[in-house]
Formats: C-alpha cells, structure tokens, sequence
C-alpha cells in the first residue's frame, strides 16, 4: 500500500469551515504527494503525434484514515518538445477529472498539467523535475501572479502489472483557477492583452534572468499566459522552465540551437519599461533572497551537490543585482 504524506486533507477542512474557496486545497500544502496512475501506459507513450487522444485511468492515493481512494481520469499527451520521443522518453501529462470528488484533495479540479520525467534510465531525471519544480515556487514567493505546483511521487502502473514505476513529477495549477484566485479572466493571443502592468513586468524579466531562461516571448506568446484583472493592465505570467539554466536539462542547449557555454551564461532581456518599476522589483527580489536561498537549501528531494551549484547560481544573480549589471539608472 502507498504510504501517503497527507496533511492537506487537514488544510481542505480549515479551508471550508472558514469560508475559503476550497479549489486550491490540493496547492496548500508542500508536502510530497503520493499516488499511483493505473492506465495503458503503452498507447500513452505511443500517442504522440499529431492530435492528443484521451486514455481513460484511474488516480489512487491512500487518504489520512488510511482508506484507499480512488479517481477516475482520463489522460492526455501534451507539449511540443518534451512530447517527442526522440527527445524524452515519457510524455508530459495533461490529467482531466470525471467528476468533483467531494472531501478529496482533487475537489472541483477540472484539470492540471503535469510536469512528468524526460528520460526514463537519465540518472538526473528525477532532479530536474525537483529544479523545475523549485523555480515555481521561487516565482510564487515573488509574486501571486504566478502558477501554484505540488511535487508527487507517482507510480505509473500499466494496467493489469503490478510493477512500479516510480517517478517524481509535479502538478501545476488551471489557468481557469489562477484567474479565479487572483479574481481575473484569463485571456488569450487573440484577445487585446495589450498593455501588460509594468511592475509585473519587471519581475517577470528579472525572474526570467535569475533562473537563465530565454525562452519566452510577449508578442507572439510562448510559454506565457495572460491575466486581467477588471481596471488593471493585464499581467502575464510565465511557465515551462526546463530550457533554463538553473534546471540545466542536457537537451537544453540542442533545443535552444546554442552551445552549452553559452547557454550557461545569462542574458537579460529588457521588458521596455521604466527604470523607476525596474527598480521596484529589483527591491522585491533583494527582500525576497533569504527565502528563495532557504527554498533551494531545505529542499530534501535533491542531492546536495546539485543544491550547492544551485545556490552558487543564486548568489551569482544577487551579486550581479547589487552591482548594477542590468545598467538601471
């Protein structure tokens, strides 16, 4: 039986006796989320052409009376990149819910992406899921306008096999549901999006330089969701982090077409706004350093020289930061 680390249930009930939106219970806690996903693995992984099927499957975890909880679900093969088998062995997951599922931990979930493993025999596989995982959450301690994930250990079970197959991956918050929490609307590439909140901006652009990742872009959107909340400016907000250099994936130089020195090396990309919102939120990152240190450093699911040459990384940021390399006037 799957031994799950279960306190979010204590979080759902807190959640509804004071009056909060329960949606997001499943995102309040850190905790490893154990749980099995018993479906036909091998159409899945073949399913990678062309448009997605869906695969009817079953999600089990083990709730904190013990009981063994089942839901159905139906999977979906997702991305462009990390979709290819040339590239990773293991598609990532689009994971939509048949129903609401009352005092679970899924209620009123629609559906999440998840972030699963590239490479089934990579010894680092595991690792980057954990780093990808991390940059969300340094994100989250920057801003809300950002996507909320939780880390699970997954047994991915074929049908009718009792094997394991054990893997870390992450479950990443709905669009819908971040536009709910932040009482917005999320728009789209055809919609008028434009102009975007200039502080937000900034953060985003500083974010995106910290963790070393270059590949986004505003107009066209890539890797970008958009947003607005009634009165303001629309705020974009960033996901799928593995090309950066803080995940240091091996297939993120081919995928970027550069060597791997310069991929190495940051780059920052002006977001055209002015130095005063620059400013702004360079003053939220230095506020924020103790904690994103603190993130990276506790992090139990990592080995600890992949912390340590984390870390460094960081501070070579902070030490870029304080001496102006980013040429803010």
């Amino acid at each position: 039986m799957i031994k799950l680390f279960f306190p979010a249930l204590m979080v759902f009930i807190a959640l509804v006796s004071n009056g909060q939106a329960p949606e997001h219970a499943l995102f309040q806690n850190d905790e490893v989320l154990e749980l099995s996903i018993v479906a036909n693995f091998n159409n899945i992984t073949e399913d990678v052409y062309g448009t997605s099927k869906d695969h009817k499957g079953k999600l089990i975890y083990v709730d904190s009376t013990g009981q063994r909880t089942k839901v159905k679900i139906e999977l979906e093969t997702r991305g462009n990149f990390r979709r290819n088998p040339a590239n990773c062995d293991f598609p990532p997951l689009e994971v939509d819910f048949d129903g609401d599922y009352g005092n679970t931990v899924f209620r009123n979930q629609s559906k999440l992406k998840l972030v699963t493993h590239c490479r089934d025999t990579l010894e680092t596989a595991n690792d980057n899921v954990v780093k990808e995982y991390l940059v969300y959450k340094i994100y989250n301690a920057i801003t809300p306008f950002s996507f909320k994930v939780r880390l699970c250990k997954i047994n991915y079970r074929q049908r009718w096999c009792l094997n394991k197959n054990e893997h870390l991956g992450f479950l990443i918050e709905d669009n819908e549901m971040v536009a709910d929490r932040l009482g917005g609307e999320e728009l789209d590439e055809d919609d008028d999006y434009l102009p975007l909140d200039s502080l937000h901006l900034a953060k985003m652009a500083i974010f995106q330089y910290l963790i070393g990742n270059t590949d986004w872009t505003l107009v066209p959107l890539q890797n970008m969701e958009i947003i607005k909340v009634q009165g303001k400016n629309s705020v974009a907000v960033p996901y799928d982090f593995d090309l950066s250099a803080f995940v240091n994936t091996v297939y993120a130089p081919e995928a970027l077409f550069i060597e791997r020195d310069e991929f190495l090396e940051r780059k920052y990309r002006d977001p055209g706004v002015s130095a005063k919102y620059i400013h702004k939120a360079m003053e939220v990152f230095i506020r924020k350093k103790d904690h994103i240190i603190k993130l990276i450093a506790s992090e139990k699911m990592l080995p600890d020289n992949e912390k340590q040459r984390l870390l460094a990384y960081v501070h070579s940021f902070y030490d870029r930061l304080e001496n102006n390399v980013l040429n803010v006037r």
